[in-house]
C-alpha cells in the first residue's frame, strides 16, 4: 500500500490546469460529472460547495472515423447492412454528406426492411436533405412497423410523428 509520501509527479498520467468558477447551487458532496457530452467532446465538472471546476475534454474521433468512411464511400464497395446503418447515422449526427448517408441507409434497409429504426433514420436524413414528402413516408413506415408490435414503443412512435408533423 502506498501513502502520500510515495507520490512522484513524474508518474502522473496527465496534469492540467483548470480555472474554478462560481456554481450557483451548493453541492454538499464532492461530485464529478460529465456535461455537454457530444460526439467528440464533453466537459468534466468537479463540483463542491459553490465551486465548479470545468475541464474540457476532446478527441479527434470524428475526424478519424470520417476519413475511414470517406475512403469507404470512394471505394464504391457496398457496406454490410449494420455498418451501412452506423455510417449513415454517423454522417447524420455529424452533419456530413447527407446524400451519402441516404445511400448507406438504403443499403442497410435492403437487408432489413422491417427495422423501424432504420426507417426512422432514413426519415431524419431525408428531412435534413429537404425531402419532406419522402421523410413523411419513411417516418410513417417506422410508425407502421412499431404499431405491429404487441407492446409498441410509444416514445419511438412519438419521435417519428414529430418528423411527420415538422415536414408538413
Amino acid at each position: 500500500m502506498q501513502s502520500a509520501a510515495d507520490y512522484k509527479q513524474e508518474n502522473d498520467a496527465v496534469r492540467l490546469t483548470a480555472k474554478p468558477e462560481p456554481n450557483p447551487v451548493t453541492i454538499e458532496t464532492f461530485t464529478i460529472a460529465l456535461a455537454d457530452v457530444k460526439g467528440a467532446s464533453a466537459t468534466l465538472n468537479f463540483l463542491w460547495d459553490k465551486t465548479r471546476v470545468p475541464v474540457k475534454l476532446a478527441t479527434d474521433d470524428v475526424e478519424q472515423v470520417s476519413k475511414q468512411l470517406d475512403a469507404a464511400a470512394s471505394a464504391k464497395t457496398p457496406l454490410d447492412p449494420r455498418t451501412a446503418y452506423q455510417a449513415a447515422a454517423f454522417y447524420y449526427d455529424n452533419n456530413k454528406d447527407m446524400t451519402q448517408a441516404a445511400k448507406w441507409i438504403d443499403q442497410a434497409l435492403e437487408k432489413n426492411p422491417d427495422a423501424y429504426f432504420m426507417h426512422y433514420k432514413k426519415a431524419q436524413i431525408q428531412a435534413k436533405l429537404g425531402n419532406k414528402k419522402e421523410a413523411i413516408v419513411s417516418a410513417q413506415k417506422a410508425i407502421d412497423i412499431l404499431k405491429k408490435d404487441k407492446a409498441p414503443d410509444e416514445s419511438a412512435i412519438k419521435n417519428a410523428q414529430q418528423i411527420i408533423d415538422s415536414a408538413k
